[in-house]
C-alpha cells in the first residue's frame, strides 16, 4: 500500500534533508501525498497530453492543497499534535496555512517529450510559452532530465543536444532579466505559504 511505501519515502526525504517530492512519470494522486513529510510536490503538469496520467491541472501557478480531514472531531489530541508537528516541522514553525502541501505544476513541456517524443529541432515551444506564461504573471516550471541531453555531441537518437538548454537559458536571461524571481521548488513553496523571502 502506499502508507507503508509513505513511511519508508519519509525516511529518505528525512535522511536526504529534502522538502518534497516528485513522482517518477508524473504518476499522482495528491490526496496520499499527505502522507509524505514535504513542504511540496511537483508530480503534476498545467496540461500535457503526452503523459501516462494526462490530467493536468490546468493552471501555471501553484496550488495548496489542503489536507481533508472527513471527521475532524473524531482526531485525537495525539492525532492533533502529530499534524500540527510535521507542518510545523516543515515550514520552520512559521506556515500560515493550514495543513497541506504546495503544489508546483510544471508549466513547460519535459525535455524528453520535446526532443524525443515528438523530435523537435528547436526549444521554439519553450520559448513561446515562457513568453504566454510572463504576460500572464504565471510560473516557468521547467522540469529537465541530464541523462538526456548530450554533453558531447555524439548526436543519438536518445538524447538531444544540450545548446537546447542553454539557449533557452540565456535566452530567458536576457529577455526577462530583472522581471523573474529564479527560485528553487522548495523557497517558491516556502513564500507560497507564507514563512519565505523571494
Amino acid at each position: 500500500t502506499f502508507e507503508s511505501r509513505a513511511k519508508r519515502i519519509n525516511r529518505y526525504l528525512k535522511q536526504w534533508g529534502a522538502t518534497g517530492f516528485r513522482s517518477p512519470l508524473m504518476h499522482h494522486r495528491l490526496d496520499w501525498l499527505h502522507s509524505l513529510d514535504i513542504a511540496y510536490d511537483s508530480s503534476t503538469f498545467d496540461t500535457d497530453p503526452f503523459e501516462p496520467q494526462p490530467d493536468g491541472l490546468g493552471t501555471i501557478f501553484p496550488l495548496w492543497v489542503e489536507r481533508k480531514i472527513a471527521n475532524p472531531e473524531s482526531l485525537t489530541a495525539n492525532q492533533e499534535n502529530q499534524i500540527s508537528d510535521r507542518r510545523s516541522a516543515i515550514s520552520g514553525g512559521k506556515s500560515k496555512k493550514p495543513n497541506g502541501y504546495v503544489e508546483l505544476p510544471y508549466t513547460l513541456p519535459q525535455d524528453s517529450t520535446l526532443f524525443l517524443l515528438l523530435r523537435e529541432s528547436s526549444n521554439a515551444i519553450w520559448k513561446e510559452k515562457t513568453a504566454w506564461i510572463a504576460r500572464q504573471g504565471g510560473m516557468v516550471f521547467l522540469n529537465t532530465h541530464p541523462d538526456y541531453m548530450d554533453f558531447k555531441g555524439n548526436g543519438n537518437a536518445s538524447s538531444f543536444p544540450i545548446s537546447y538548454y542553454a539557449d533557452f537559458l540565456q535566452h530567458v536571461k536576457e529577455s526577462y532579466g530583472g522581471q523573474y524571481w529564479h527560485a528553487t521548488p522548495d523557497r517558491v513553496a516556502s513564500y507560497f505559504v507564507g514563512c519565505g523571502d523571494r
